[in-house]
């Protein structure tokens, strides 16, 4: 089911702010790191919707066509970086240059900046 343009404005922003709740939360290396490309990726699909037209929550929240396009790009962007990044955080984890609980806290703070 494909979200309308109002529940998709919702989304874009819950997913990012509850996933940077659990993050702080989940203990382990692996799990973080695939919470934070998991919600980065429903995070990206939930924008696309929007490319179909503007959409209005209330009178201060409003996403034209060019907003949408950006929304777009930066969840997109955001997703493939934390594709990457999380194999690059096991390297460093592994070879203790980070420690795992710094690991965790970058995951949880990846999504409060995609928020």
């Amino acid at each position: 089911m494909t979200p309308n343009p109002q529940q998709a404005i919702a989304l874009v922003l819950e997913i990012p702010a509850i996933s940077a709740l659990v993050l702080l939360l989940l203990p382990g290396r692996v799990w973080p790191a695939r919470l934070n490309a998991l919600a980065c990726a429903l995070t990206f699909l939930c924008t696309l919707p929007l490319l179909t037209g503007a959409a209005r929550i209330d009178r201060y929240l409003f996403v034209d066509d060019l907003n949408a396009v950006f929304l777009v790009l930066t969840t997109f962007v955001g997703m493939t970086t934390a594709a990457y990044s999380a194999s690059y955080l096991g390297y460093e984890i592994e070879s203790g240059r980070l420690k795992l609980s710094y690991a965790r806290f970058y995951h949880a703070m990846y999504q409060a900046m995609m928020f």
